[in-house]
């Protein structure tokens, strides 16, 4: 890299920071577990069901298209559903009593297709970067379950501190921060035979980000390397730490985990 472009691309990183950092609202997530004795477990079984059967029709939409030489944007995938509604050939557009919340599944898929795309693009130029050639996103389990995505027009905050999505049945949560004016989002993750409800929401207060000092350090996490530091200060050594150890410890995790849930499995079915 040329000199020049490094100082321009150092430039525009920092004008873009400036921008980013003038005013920034500190975000949390509060995370909430809802399991099957809940009363409204069975309203997000449903809906995470419908949302990945959105996303299935979506995805199958768009690679249809692509075998025929036409891409579908965002847009397009959206006005196509549309369409089957006004057609009734298809209703899942209206299956989840909620524009945004069907819009939700669509946009994964728009992004997952731009994704393979620019992967695509990247492979034809170089081919070494890659291990194989980037393959289409591959649909869904039929039947299965997928996340959820709340945004702040559907969701409504209420008094006391309430979380509460009215197209979903009322399902409503309780904030432990009554006094928070605003949620960004919330979003509904199946796990393992439970719900985890994540509302992400903007605090009061604003965050103070300390002067730009030129000094910075890249952190590339990994798999085989757990992370690899790297600094533009003169003097400090890269580090590279080593994640075989963490890697070992979680496949064992993993196969005793399997283990022991067949046989919670088999003792649930004689007992």
């Amino acid at each position: 890299m040329g000199q020049r472009t490094y100082r321009n691309k150092l430039r525009r990183y920092q004008r873009l920071r400036q921008n980013q950092t003038e005013q920034q609202y500190e975000y949390l997530t509060e995370r909430h577990v809802i399991c099957p004795p809940h009363p409204k477990y069975a309203v997000l079984d449903h809906f995470s069901h419908l949302a990945n059967n959105v996303y299935n029709q979506g995805l199958y939409r768009a690679r249809q298209a692509l075998f025929k030489g036409e891409w579908l944007s965002y847009q397009k995938l959206d006005a196509s559903l549309k369409k089957s509604k006004r057609q009734k050939d298809s209703m899942i557009y209206g299956s989840m009593s909620n524009v945004h919340l069907v819009q939700q599944p669509l946009k994964l898929v728009a992004r997952s297709m731009d994704s393979w795309n620019k992967a695509r693009k990247a492979y034809a130029k170089n081919p070494g970067k890659f291990t194989g050639r980037p393959k289409l996103p591959r649909y869904r389990t039929k039947g299965g379950l997928s996340t959820i995505i709340v945004d702040n027009q559907t969701a409504k905050l209420r008094k006391n501190g309430y979380v509460e999505i009215p197209c979903m049945d009322k399902f409503k949560v309780k904030l432990a921060h009554p006094e928070t004016t605003a949620i960004q989002e919330v979003r509904i993750v199946p796990q393992n035979r439970r719900f985890i409800v994540e509302v992400v929401y903007k605090t009061n207060r604003v965050t103070q980000y300390k002067p730009d000092n030129g000094r910075y350090l890249g952190i590339d996490p990994g798999v085989n390397n757990a992370f690899t530091l790297a600094t533009n200060v003169p003097g400090i050594t890269p580090v590279i730490i080593n994640g075989k150890p963490v890697k070992s410890v979680n496949q064992f995790y993993n196969k005793q985990r399997a283990r022991l849930t067949s046989l919670y499995a088999r003792l649930s079915v004689i007992v």
